[in-house]
Order: structure tokens, then sequence, then C-alpha cells
């Protein structure tokens, strides 16, 4: 009876840690680590297996501490038996509570969103299974060695019980593991709203999150509703009125800092861009012109579920009175022949220059143009119709095809890649190679 409430007991400590562990892996935009049904029944029979194994032990302990007739000629050995028990339990419990501190400590803190990345059910499922067969066998060894080969039916009866009694525990949920999914996922975006960020090979980390505000444009779930949502974070995620999140932003800084402010637009990749444009022109009229669109990651398979980290970088030409507009510097840039014009004409091709370009020659083409036109202002031209992926597509592309020019530029003038030069050459190729994006006006 000892044996089983040992059991219990650790076995409700387990599975307590994991679910801490994951509330402690919810990021602040409240993306959770959802579990399966697969999984979540996994990780409880392991944790069953290893709780049942470590009450046997305590069962031998308790059981060999005491004299018995059989072993009065044996007390050498079950001094051992006991000492290897004890030895036994509280070396891998030191050990478990270690991997238990690095692994909260590396995925809920650190490493957020890690756990989309190294999936231990179904990559590492089998290193479960050989702790268990360790810890089993190791539990048997010093009685092995006492009574030879009569501990092997003993042996064989105690894997039969343990793996009844572990798959009756495992059935036990000590914490509603669903319950506390519903309490986190109330504020989850993706839970809530359409929301699902676009994909971009060229991104930046954000340095400074103090600095950062983050605005997001979705859409409710209810086909119903087709108009976007617009949402801002101040104590909780939840819809706003621009102008006046605007100035709650700025307000919870320092005068000194609010010209450094980036209104981050974390948007839905399938949002229209008519709202996106509204949004932005909003912004304009409210002076804000520092703006970063939220972007994931194509390299990182766990930055879909930490997207808000990882930006493109834009600007808003907000105008100044006596300063050219944005319809000045379009024209002047045309009139010099400097101007790269980019259009959808249709599913999977755009137009540069006028010219049909298939998605997949994009790049190419565009790097083309700019290896002839050092000093250019490249247009982007988006439909109202057109979906906001489409619109961080051809931005990436564009991205990608000025970092290919510049770095073939560096490679040829001083034999070293772009990333590699310093502060002086990599000012001169950005010079050499004086490429700014804009976005056409309506």
């Amino acid at each position: 009876m000892l044996g089983l409430c040992y059991s219990f007991a650790l076995y409700a400590l387990l599975f307590t840690m994991r679910e801490y562990i994951r509330v402690l892996c919810t990021s602040e935009f409240y993306e959770v680590w959802i579990l399966s049904d697969a999984e979540h029944h996994f990780y409880n029979l392991f944790f069953a297996f290893v709780s049942v194994i470590f009450g046997q032990s305590l069962c031998f302990t308790i059981w060999f501490e005491r004299s018995h007739p059989f072993l009065t000629n044996r007390k050498n050995n079950r001094v051992s038996i006991v000492h290897e028990q004890r030895f036994f339990n509280w070396s891998f419990l030191g050990w478990f509570a270690k991997v238990a501190f690095l692994y909260g400590l590396f995925f809920g803190l650190t490493f957020r969103g890690s756990y989309a990345v190294i999936m231990l059910y179904s990559e590492y499922d089998y290193l479960f299974i050989l702790i268990v067969i360790v810890l089993f066998l190791e539990a048997w060894t010093s009685l092995l060695r006492t009574f030879k080969r009569r501990a092997y039916k003993w042996m064989i009866g105690s894997a039969l019980l343990i793996t009844i009694l572990s798959i009756v525990l495992a059935s036990v949920d000590i914490v509603d593991s669903k319950e506390v999914n519903k309490q986190l996922l109330k504020n989850n975006l993706k839970h809530k709203y359409q929301f699902e960020l676009p994909v971009s090979k060229s991104f930046d980390g954000i340095t400074k999150k103090s600095l950062v505000s983050f605005l997001f444009l979705v859409k409710a779930k209810a086909p119903s509703d087709f108009l976007p949502v617009l949402l801002g974070r101040t104590s909780e995620i939840e819809p706003v009125v621009l102008g006046e999140y605007v100035n709650y932003s700025l307000n919870q800084l320092p005068e000194y800092d609010k010209t450094k402010m980036i209104f981050q637009l974390c948007i839905d990749k399938d949002m229209e861009m008519k709202y996106v444009k509204q949004l932005k022109e909003e912004l304009m009229e409210l002076g804000i012109a520092k703006i970063a669109y939220g972007v994931y990651p194509a390299s990182m398979d766990y930055g879909r579920s930490s997207g808000m980290d990882y930006t493109m970088g834009a600007r808003i030409h907000v105008p100044i009175p006596g300063l050219p507009t944005t319809s000045d510097i379009i024209q002047l840039a045309e009139q010099r022949n400097q101007l790269v014009q980019i259009r959808k004409s249709g599913p999977g091709t755009w137009l540069i220059q006028g010219v049909p370009v298939a998605r997949a020659q994009i790049q190419e083409r565009l790097k083309t143009l700019l290896d002839n036109q050092a000093q250019t202002l490249i247009l982007i031209q988006s439909n109202d119709t057109d979906r906001f992926q489409e619109y961080i597509y051809i931005q990436d592309q564009l991205r990608q095809a000025i970092k290919a020019v510049r770095n073939d530029y560096a490679l040829s003038r001083y034999g070293l890649s772009y990333n590699e030069l310093s502060y002086e050459e990599e000012k001169d190729v950005q010079d050499r190679f004086a490429l700014r994006i804009a976005d056409a006006e309506n």
C-alpha cells in the first residue's frame, strides 16, 4: 500500500510539473504549447511507469531492511540491496530534477516556441521507452545478483504487474489539461480570430521591444463578418481605436524615445490589401513613419509560434510642408529613368516594367534590372483585392535581389561578402546601390 501511495504521489508531481512547464512556455501573446491526445497519453504513461517502478523500489527497500528467515545467512547481500535501491532512487531523482529544470529554463524562458522544433514525442519517443526499460532493469540488478535464477520469475511477474498498474494510473488526470488549454487560449489570437502571419525569407529580429508597439489586423472567424478587426496590446490584446492607441503607445515612452517608436503591423496573410492601405494611410495622417511588418521566418519551424519576434522593416512617407511628396519623388525618378514598377497582372504572374514575369523568375529579373540601375526607386503597385501574403512575397523578393546585388559588388570590390564589410565599406556599397522601395499611391 505504501508503494502504491508513493507511486501515485510521484505521478501527481510529474504530471503537475508537465502542466507547469506548458504554462511557463506561454508567450506574452498567449501562444500555448498544446499537446495532442496521443502526446498527452504517452507522457502520462511514461510518468506512470517511472512512478510505479520507483514505488516498487521503495517496497524493496522497506522489505529488505527487515530481517527475514530466508535472508539470515545473507545479511551483507540484504544491506547491499537496500543501499543500491536507495542510491538508484536518489541518483535518478537528482538527474531528473536537473533535466526538468534545464528543460523548463530552455523551453519556457529562453527559446520560446522551441517545442515546435524539438518534437520529443514524434522524434524521440524511443528515448522515453529506453528510460523505462533501463530503470526497470536497474531496480532488479542487485536482486538478480543475489537470488540468481529465482529472481527472473519474480522479475517477469513484476513487469506484468507494473504494466497493468501503469496503464491504470496513466488514465488518471491530476489536472484537467483541456481546461488549462481553454484558460490559456482565451486571449490567443489564432484561437479567437483568423490570423496567420505571412512567410518571408527576409526578416530582422526585434532589438528593443520597449520601442515597439504592436498592431494586429485580423478577421473574425465567423464567416458572416468580413470586416477586419484592429487590435492593440495594452494590458491585454484587445480592439482599439487607432488614434487613441497611438497616443497611448507614445505616452508610455520618455520624450527622447518617442521618435524611435516603431509600430509593428501583424497582419493576417489573407487580408485584402485595401484594408492594409487604409491602415497605413491612417498612420500617415497621425504622423507615424516608422513601421515594420510581422512575418514568419521561412527558415524557422518554431517561428510560426513566435512570429511577433521577426519583422520586415518599412517606412511610411509622411508629407512635410516644403519637402517633395511621394508623387514628386516618383515623377522625378521616372524622368531620370530610375523607376522600376512592379504590379500583379494575374495568378502567379507579375508585370515588371510592363513585362510579364513568372513568380519563380521575379528575383532574377529584379537582380538584372538593379545591376544596370544602381540608383533606383522601386514602386510596388498592389490591387485592393490582392492578399497581404503576395505583397510580402514581392517585398521579400526585392530584398533578396538587393542583397544579392550588393553582395556581388562587395565581392568584386573588396573580396568580402556584404556581411563581412566594415562600416565604411558597407556605406560605400549602400551609396553605390541606393535602392528605395515605395508603394504606389491610389
